[in-house]
């Protein structure tokens, strides 16, 4: 799900003659972003993330992926 985001993300803009590679980095410096926020998030709410179910974390990411449209 992820990886054909960045793929996608990287597609689009190279349609708009953006530099593949700063669309990349983008989209990675995106990822890393809401990643440290769910690590952040599980953290707070006490939730080892080795051992929490894929449900758990996919909240986590839907909330982290949220708060970074605002």
């Amino acid at each position: 799900n992820v990886l054909a985001f960045v793929v996608v993300a990287v597609d689009v803009l190279c349609l708009f003659k953006s530099d593949a590679e700063e669309a990349l980095t983008a989209a990675s410096d995106k990822f890393i972003a809401r990643f440290i926020r769910v690590e952040q998030l599980a953290r707070e709410r006490g939730i080892d993330m080795e051992f929490a179910p894929l449900e758990k974390l996919d909240e986590l990411w839907d909330e982290a992926k949220a708060e970074s449209r605002k």
